[in-house]
């Protein structure tokens, strides 16, 4: 979520001629608020009832498992079409290289026909 913020602060500050130094300070409070986030995240459930202590909720009633699966399969579900993608472009951007230097050598060759025919 904070790599979202920072996103849209560094581009949307810049158009509205906000001042460089406010994009610097959303970084720093995004950074400083990270530790209080992993404390509270580690002290507290969110529950179906809403936020409780940790230490009050029965293990069989947590709902962290089940969080935590969907949030691996939410992953897995976004990282394959994604990796993908990368695959994809790699091998379109190897091709364009490899066209590339196929037309560079065929200038060259070029060249040194008519360099030595005349």
């Amino acid at each position: 979520m904070a790599w979202l913020v920072i996103q849209v602060a560094t581009q949307v500050f810049p158009f509205f001629e906000v001042p460089n130094w406010a994009v610097q300070l959303v970084v720093l409070l995004l950074i400083l608020g990270f530790p209080v986030a992993l404390i509270l995240s580690w002290a507290f459930e969110l529950t179906p009832e809403g936020i409780r202590r940790e230490s009050e909720v029965a293990p069989e009633k947590s709902v962290t498992r089940k969080t935590g699966r969907k949030i691996v399969a939410i992953t897995a579900a976004l990282a394959v079409p994604r990796s993908r993608h990368v695959r994809v472009s790699a091998c379109r951007s190897r091709r364009k290289i490899v066209q590339g230097s196929e037309n560079q050598s065929r200038v060259r060759a070029r060249a040194s026909n008519e360099s030595h025919s005349t």
